[in-house]
């Protein structure tokens, strides 16, 4: 299938990142929205950049994030970091190779920030194959009940007991957002592991994976991965994409399935070191 992926070309890496970011600009839409803005969720636009804070989500990874930093300078730049830093937040920005220049890294360090992090961004056709394991049956969940969705998402990440029950509505609103599609997977027959797929511009974006604990390493996210492939071909997209920290496993499982590394993100972090 080689013949079959695009190059990973500086317009490849942004049109992927593109997608990533409306993504989680249509997610911070929704939450913002919610009873009034019971989250507090602020959003600031400036041109190709745009930034999310919100004091009582510090810490949900989603939310207090920056992007498209390499599109400003000077007095915009600083705009953006102003507000980021709003209440002392601790918040991190995403920058595609070649969005960090020299001057951008020195611009970002003489304010305090750091880099702490590489995510690994992955793509691929939405033609890949591949065997599932026998023992996994995918079922896919209707996203106006996204209940049981959210709960087994949070036990597999291993988030605190109050993501299950004060942040419910939150992601509630978060997975029924427009294009998103649930998945659960089960392992003979009992929930093992969840999964994500969001579609916006040709683009069939894969993330949310979460697996329990006692279920990991049995081909359940491989599972998952066969079925949004294929439901990406069903949607008429032409590529798929996936983001996961470098050298995990979720990166692993990824290759597994055949996606390919397009670029490696540097993460910069604004905060408290440690």
């Amino acid at each position: 299938m080689s013949d079959t992926f695009p190059l990973a070309s500086a317009e490849l890496l942004q049109r992927l990142q593109a997608v990533y970011v409306a993504h989680m600009l249509a997610g911070w839409e929704t939450v913002q929205a919610v009873d009034q803005n019971t989250y507090g969720l602020d959003i600031l636009r400036l041109g190709a950049a745009v930034a999310c804070r919100s004091r009582q989500l510090t810490d949900v990874p989603p939310f207090n994030r920056a992007f498209g930093l390499g599109s400003l300078q000077g007095v915009q730049l600083d705009e953006l970091l102003a507000f980021c830093r709003d209440e002392g937040l601790t918040w991190q920005a995403d920058l595609l190779p070649g969005e960090l220049t020299p001057g951008l890294a020195r611009h970002l360090a003489a304010r305090g920030l750091y880099q702490v992090d590489f995510t690994a961004m992955l793509y691929g056709p939405p033609t890949l194959d591949f065997a599932g394991p026998a023992r996994v049956a995918v079922e896919e969940v209707d996203p106006r009940q996204p209940e049981r969705f959210i709960g087994l998402w949070a036990e597999g990440m291993s988030h605190p007991v109050a993501w299950r029950t004060d942040l419910v509505g939150l992601w509630r609103h978060w997975f029924q957002m427009p294009g998103y599609r649930l998945y659960v997977a089960h392992y003979d027959g009992l929930p093992a592991a969840i999964a994500g797929l969001w579609c916006h511009d040709g683009v069939a974006e894969m993330h949310a994976a979460s697996t329990m604990l006692e279920y990991r390493g049995k081909g359940c996210q491989l599972a998952l991965l066969r079925q949004r492939i294929a439901d990406a071909a069903g949607a008429g997209c032409e590529l798929i994409s996936a983001q996961a920290v470098f050298a995990s496993a979720g990166m692993r499982n990824l290759e597994r399935a055949g996606l390919r590394i397009a670029c490696t993100k540097a993460i910069w972090r604004d905060g408290p070191v440690g």
